[in-house]
């Protein structure tokens, strides 16, 4: 009785995820994450080493996965750029931000952060790569910090749930009316996020202290002066935005703004056929410049 349950809600929480949000459906349905087999995957880390100088961390979030790509087509994506490198996929195998060891223990922030060193080590690349969007790139920018990484590059990435579940801020997602009338898509997406986060956030705090839960912030901000960001984020969206405002104050992160309300901003670039671009440059530009990229997607009214 238990299985036949878990099959109706893996499928009605597949119909619902595909009338709201496709893409993500999408994603998901290639991990197997609408399945039994697929939910059981405790495959944490995966490691590609190409003899490269240059390795890219990509870590999973609660909501999308790979910086908003199934595991396989991020891969084509990077392989496209003709940049040589290593790749990483580091998935948060229990969706608690990386705090559950894979084996469900606690402890997973100091596993994962010796796990990564540990390859840094092995593969010996003189440049590391941080990716992730969502909670995902909060744990990009915590890991890169702690794994003294040179680069980060994050889409949406939460910095707290603070910026989703605080009332104001919440009641602000609720009410943009605008926002449904306009672009419906990214309305339903970031109510559904703000629900998420709420709930991610209450059973994370049942289960961790305040001190051992991951902050991403305070982390970078012991690195700030010695590794570069670059922080894409759906301008329309009053969190996401608050977000990287908190960012914005640090000298080496450059943000780009996106003329979207959306949250799952790899997706919304994958649409335009720009996430390519996006990731290009962000990874080492000859340049490093602090002005917005528009030449990824200028932000309209």
């Amino acid at each position: 009785m238990q299985t036949f349950l878990k099959r109706v809600e893996n499928r009605a929480t597949k119909l619902l995820v595909g009338a709201i949000m496709p893409d993500l459906a999408k994603q998901m349905d290639a991990e197997g994450l609408f399945t039994e087999a697929g939910q059981a995957n405790t495959e944490h880390l995966i490691v590609e080493d190409n003899g490269a100088d240059v390795t890219i961390f990509s870590f999973s979030g609660f909501d999308v996965l790979y910086a908003g790509l199934a595991r396989f087509e991020f891969r084509n994506v990077l392989r496209g750029l003709g940049r040589k490198a290593n790749l990483v996929f580091v998935r948060d195998v229990h969706k608690t931000g990386f705090h559950l060891r894979p084996d469900g223990q606690p402890g997973g922030l100091d596993y994962f952060e010796s796990e990564i060193n540990a390859v840094i080590a092995r593969l010996g690349s003189t440049h590391n790569v941080a990716i992730g969007s969502s909670s995902g790139g909060a744990a990009a920018l915590w890991f890169a910090s702690r794994c003294n990484m040179q680069e980060t590059i994050v889409f949406g990435a939460v910095l707290s749930a603070d910026g989703f579940t605080r009332p104001s801020h919440a009641l602000r997602t609720v009410c943009a009316f605008g926002r449904l009338l306009r672009e419906p898509r990214a309305y339903f997406e970031m109510l559904i996020v703000t629900i998420g986060a709420w709930w991610g956030l209450k059973a994370i705090n049942g289960q961790f202290r305040p001190d051992e839960l991951m902050n991403p912030l305070k982390a970078y901000a012991e690195r700030a002066n010695e590794m570069k960001t670059t922080f894409y984020y759906g301008a329309h969206s009053f969190a996401d935005a608050w977000h990287a405002r908190q960012m914005g104050r640090f000298e080496r992160v450059r943000l780009v703004p996106l003329p979207t309300g959306r949250h799952n901003t790899p997706a919304f670039l994958k649409q335009r056929n720009q996430l390519a671009m996006a990731l290009d440059a962000g990874i080492s530009p000859p340049q490093w410049k602090l002005e917005p990229a528009a030449e990824i997607a200028p932000v309209v009214a």
